[in-house]
């Protein structure tokens, strides 16, 4: 006996074997994520510098255009031909960029040196004196205890500190091995991130000098992939994309100078140690949401410590008002709300991809996460277009809705 099939059977049975090996496939990714994400991320290391041009050609975009389409074009009234101006705007882009990065390793770099030397120095003569401490802290305790009159839980509580010293002191000279250490890797990794960031300047001059072929060539290609619903979602995603990255990051990177140099300032009229190295940790610090100022101002408290504890004292209590002044007031207005994150998100966004991506990870977590939810959003709304559903969010607000009834 013969069977045909019809056209309309054979597309179902392509559709379904496409359907079960997708399925697999993914199955098969999910159980073994662990590899999958290595290899992404070993691919990912392969190509660091272009990563790192893309990201300097993105931050030094808006001065280049500052250049080619007002400041040139005004000087030159006009008679600048395109090629020579843009020539002309990359090399004085890349200048004013050498420019700020020189002025500002010959004045914070040399400071931030000598602190970090005489806070190893410090660091040195607490742990050579840090036996001399124990014994005269162990001689009082002893005697403390022979008192009659000592509750005995007080006893005991300061029996297991001693204990406690008397462990940390006899781990001294495993921890200093593996700061020294550290400190190896710390440099190697340092000395290979300057090559790929040279590398990476290269590679933004390329960018940079024609980026305008480069998008042309992109929106091709999704012109020719893509229909054209999902050509203009594309785009869309894009330039809302470019808007919450670039509004984010510089709104971050000046909320954090402005945090910087406030911090710089009162503890120079203050008259506290280790202002330039405190004010630089605070700054970098302050790009990352609600963790970030938190680890800035307990590194600033121990660093205080190590010289005077009313010093840490009183920068606690600076940094607690300026932290507040900051959150409330600076931020809103210069951050603003570029993302459009509720705070669980953001916490959440900050979470994942410092996991997913160390450090870069909590810089970009933030808006990164705001992108991939918008992306979620609109793909929402759409289904629900397609359904003749509502998409305002107050119609499934069931709560709201019944004390409106």
């Amino acid at each position: 006996m013969k069977f045909e099939r019809t056209p309309q059977e054979s597309s179902k049975a392509i559709y379904a074997f496409l359907v079960i090996a997708a399925a697999i496939i993914f199955a098969s990714l999910w159980i073994q994520i662990g590899d999958v994400l290595a290899w992404i991320g070993q691919v990912i290391r392969y190509v660091d510098p272009v990563v790192y041009g893309l990201v300097m050609a993105f931050l030094f975009s808006p001065l280049l255009h500052a250049f080619d389409d007002k400041l040139l074009p005004a000087l030159s009234r006009g008679k600048l031909r395109p090629g020579l101006r843009r020539v002309l705007s990359l090399l004085l882009t890349y200048l004013v960029v050498l420019i700020v990065v020189a002025a500002a390793l010959l004045l914070i770099l040399p400071q931030v040196i000598a602190s970090l030397q005489d806070l190893m120095r410090r660091i040195t003569l607490l742990l050579r004196d840090a036996p001399q401490l124990y014994d005269n802290v162990y001689a009082w305790v002893a005697e403390f205890q022979r008192d009659s009159g000592t509750n005995q839980i007080l006893r005991e509580l300061l029996t297991q500190v001693m204990n406690s010293m008397q462990g940390m002191l006899a781990n001294v000279g495993e921890w200093l091995g593996m700061l020294v250490s550290e400190l190896f890797t710390g440099l190697t990794g340092l000395a290979s991130g300057i090559t790929k960031g040279l590398l990476g300047l290269i590679i933004s001059v390329y960018i940079l000098a024609g980026h305008e072929k480069l998008l042309a060539q992109a929106k091709k290609a999704l012109s020719a992939l893509l229909p054209t619903r999902a050509d203009q979602e594309v785009r869309l995603i894009a330039r809302e994309t470019y808007r919450i990255f670039s509004g984010y990051l510089a709104g971050a990177a000046l909320d954090a100078c402005i945090v910087g140099t406030v911090c710089f300032v009162a503890m120079s009229v203050f008259g506290w140690k280790y202002a330039v190295l405190t004010a630089v940790i605070i700054g970098l610090c302050n790009m990352v949401p609600f963790f970030g100022p938190f680890i800035g101002g307990a590194i600033g408290v121990l660093l205080q410590l190590s010289s005077n504890p009313l010093h840490a004292l009183g920068f606690l209590i600076y940094f607690v008002i300026a932290q507040q002044l900051d959150a409330n007031i600076l931020s809103p207005r210069i951050v603003g709300s570029n993302v459009g994150l509720p705070p669980l998100w953001v916490v959440f966004g900050i979470l994942l991809f410092s996991g997913l991506m160390g450090v870069a990870g909590m810089l970009v977590g933030v808006p990164l996460f705001a992108v991939l939810f918008g992306i979620a959003r609109r793909t929402v709304n759409i289904l629900l277009e397609r359904k003749s559903a509502p998409t305002d969010l107050h119609q499934y607000d069931t709560a709201k809705n019944q004390l409106q009834k």
